[in-house]
């Protein structure tokens, strides 16, 4: 859980596109999110599942591929966990110190949400099928 943790701090550190950011946590979900190292997703199409056809997946992958984001094999996709290497810009109003500051009063502060949220009814979510499957 703490390599999650410190990829999704890095992650949110920086300039990443909403279909980037979809790419990366798609990613994360289906390796560290499954207790693995890397991503097996055995098409391109498949990325149609968050939202990013297969012609804009294969150049998102390739961009964070070059800027040492994400580590790829075949179908095979890894977040590098060497957040240090990778060739991004930090969000411009990013401020380490802010950030840590939050995280200690989240730590400190009452679960009051979660309590409410007990009291409420699940709401059913209508599935979407992808086309074509795997």
């Amino acid at each position: 859980m703490d390599k999650f943790i410190e990829l999704l701090d890095a992650i949110l550190q920086r300039d990443f596109t909403k279909r980037q950011m979809n790419i990366l946590c798609l990613i994360l979900r289906l390796s560290v999110g499954t207790g693995k190292e890397t991503a097996n997703i055995p098409k391109k199409r498949m990325f149609e599942l968050v939202g990013v056809d297969e012609h804009t997946a294969n150049k998102e992958l390739d961009w964070l591929a070059r800027a040492k984001v994400i580590i790829t094999y075949d179908s095979q996709y890894r977040v590098n966990p060497q957040c240090d290497q990778w060739l991004l810009p930090m969000v411009h109003s990013f401020a380490a110190e802010g950030f840590e500051k939050l995280k200690k009063f989240n730590d400190l502060s009452l679960n009051i949400c979660a309590e409410k949220d007990e009291t409420r009814t699940p709401v059913k979510v209508q599935k979407r099928e992808i086309k074509g499957g795997i």
